[in-house]
């Protein structure tokens, strides 16, 4: 596996754990466990610099992760104590996508996306081979739908930009007039 279900979240947080400077915020998975399967279920980190976005996607992926057992990493922290512990502990997939730098096979952010793109659907496939053949696109719950795909082909540079500017938590102005996915292509951001 690329991305899904790796053991790599589990390594990072290890390696947290085993610092002398660790500070337990364990109980931040139960503020997220309680908007698992929620319309709330999407979350963005967004902190300044070195303010620990890395460390509690670690601790998160490490806690969710499913395949794994990681209690000997949890059950000495405060959300061990929490009556949700048990139940979230290593039951969900998770895909753990590491975005501070590009790999060295790549030599754009356009190449970087289509290879994430091309290592989750190869993921999914894997953990979900009924998926094959119908599998075309990922990127909602609604089904096969190009056009997010389409959009971001068509548009990097723009898109790199609105997501820079939504983290920063800059409002993208949006334009949806008379849209739907059945009877339009999105070949702009527009």
């Amino acid at each position: 596996m690329n991305y899904l279900d790796t053991k790599i979240p589990i390594v990072l947080f290890q390696h947290c754990l085993n610092s002398e400077l660790y500070v337990d915020k364990s109980l931040f998975i139960r503020q997220v466990s309680k908007n698992i399967r929620t319309g709330n279920r999407y979350i963005c980190l967004t902190r300044p610099r070195r303010f620990g976005k890395t460390v509690n996607a670690g601790m998160l992926g490490a806690c969710f992760t499913k395949g794994y057992d990681t209690h000997s990493q949890f059950d000495s922290l405060a959300i061990a104590q929490s009556d949700s512990y048990e139940k979230h502990l290593n039951q969900y997939h998770v895909i753990y996508i590491d975005c501070s730098r590009m790999p060295d096979f790549c030599s754009s952010y356009e190449q970087y996306l289509k290879s994430v793109i091309a290592r989750l659907k190869e993921d999914l496939l894997e953990a979900y081979p009924g998926l094959r053949g119908r599998c075309l696109n990922y990127w909602t719950e609604t089904g096969p739908m190009n056009e997010i795909a389409d959009c971001i082909e068509h548009n990097v540079d723009e898109v790199r930009e609105d997501i820079v500017k939504l983290v920063a938590g800059i409002p993208v102005s949006a334009r949806l007039k008379g849209y739907s996915a059945a009877e339009q292509r999105l070949n702009t951001r527009d």
